[in-house]
């Protein structure tokens, strides 16, 4: 009996949204996902390993390591602070890359907001593709488990961003072929970049979600021509929330005299994080975070109840959250001036949910874990294995 496991991934796809699905929405089998605290950098390696941040270590993309920083060569004068524009970052940004060997899916990133200052103590946490050998270290991925099974498989638009990866162009030029391949793993990222300019609830993004459900059943339906059966798993990492307001945490530490540039920072969408070089920077933080309108400081009990608590400071001495409906107004990534949703909240909001939808009988349980995802597409392969995973086979 010919068989195969196709997998659909379709970044930030919420459950509501698959009621614009026709064919996954007729489906029987679904479930909530409850995601992880943080971004897609968070999800993809508990998604793929089994495991929680707090074993993969895989929790934002930047990562306090002067040391290896490829920015280390950058001086602490008062020159850099002269030169200190946009264009003159992504210059920097850009020659630096000419030597660096990043091949992650983002690459080497451009921190176009954070001071110039600042960028010789960061260096990126994920440095590799997510499918590639020892991405976290001794912890290996779904990728790694099934070579060393000898299981083949096929990705389709699993590539990085200067190939265009996750776009749907990758699954619209894709047809299958009658092959020895086990399992088929379909990567789409449309809907989150869609929902980051217009939400998930706007023409553009509901226009581009009918589009992804006709490729899934076409593709479907081609493989139900070339095999016995077909098991289908379609989820998505996280879900979105809206906006529906900036905070300027520049603006704030000015508004204290002070120069938040003087810190070392990062500051995301929704989360500042801060490394203090002695007590009274700390206690200066500290004051002036009280001001900000909707958040709180990550506390031990935080780190414990969201399985992120981390063998060091990598990711901060000090962790703001800031609260929904806030994002900061400048950030690392830029401005922020066309976000209208993003997904950095607390898993505790449902809106924040992720989705899988199947045609495997599975538990009853409303929600399943990130966690789950490696295991259960092992499962679902006869792979027999002995990782130790957070997770569990979701299958009834």
């Amino acid at each position: 009996m010919s068989k195969v496991s196709l997998s659909v991934f379709i970044d930030g796809l919420k459950p509501d949204s698959i009621t614009h699905m026709p064919f996954l929405n007729s489906f029987r089998h679904k479930h909530r996902i409850r995601t992880d605290l943080g971004y897609s950098i968070t999800c993809h390696a508990t998604m793929y390993s089994g495991v929680f941040p707090q074993k993969h270590n895989m929790w934002f993309l930047w990562k306090y390591a002067p040391q290896t920083s490829p920015f280390k060569s950058i001086p602490d004068s008062k020159i850099i602070q002269y030169l200190d524009t946009l264009p003159t970052r992504y210059f920097i940004g850009k020659m630096v890359r000419i030597f660096q060997n990043y091949s992650s899916y983002g690459g080497l990133a451009i921190m176009k907001r954070s001071s110039l200052r600042n960028w010789r103590y960061f260096d990126l946490a994920e440095s590799t593709f997510w499918d590639a050998d020892q991405y976290l270290g001794s912890i290996p991925t779904i990728f790694e488990m099934l070579r060393a099974n000898d299981i083949p498989y096929e990705t389709v638009g699993f590539l990085d961003g200067k190939q265009n990866g996750g776009a749907l162009s990758h699954i619209k030029n894709y047809t299958p072929k009658h092959s020895k391949n086990k399992w088929i793993y379909l990567f789409i990222g449309d809907v989150d970049h869609l929902s980051h300019m217009f939400t998930q609830e706007s023409e553009e993004t509901i226009t581009k979600l009918k589009e992804i459900d006709r490729e899934v059943e076409r593709i479907y339906n081609d493989l139900n021509k070339l095999h016995d059966q077909v098991d289908l798993i379609c989820f998505s990492d996280h879900g979105h929330m809206k906006v529906q307001d900036q905070f300027d945490i520049y603006e704030l530490f000015n508004e204290h005299k002070k120069n938040l540039d003087d810190f070392i920072h990062i500051i995301d969408t929704n989360f500042a994080r801060f490394w203090f070089r002695n007590a009274q920077e700390e206690q200066i933080v500290r004051k002036i975070l009280k001001s900000i309108p909707s958040g709180f400081e990550l506390e031990d009990e935080h780190f414990k109840k969201y399985n992120t608590v981390m063998p060091d400071n990598r990711y901060g001495d000090l962790i703001y959250y800031l609260d929904h409906p806030y994002m900061f107004k400048k950030t690392v990534w830029g401005y922020g001036l066309r976000t209208k949703s993003i997904h950095g909240f607390l898993p505790d909001y449902k809106e924040k949910d992720g989705v899988l939808i199947t045609n495997v009988p599975t538990k009853t349980a409303e929600y399943v874990n990130l966690t789950d995802f490696a295991p259960s597409l092992l499962k679902n392969l006869d792979v027999k294995n002995n990782y130790e995973f957070d997770g569990s086979p979701i299958w009834e």
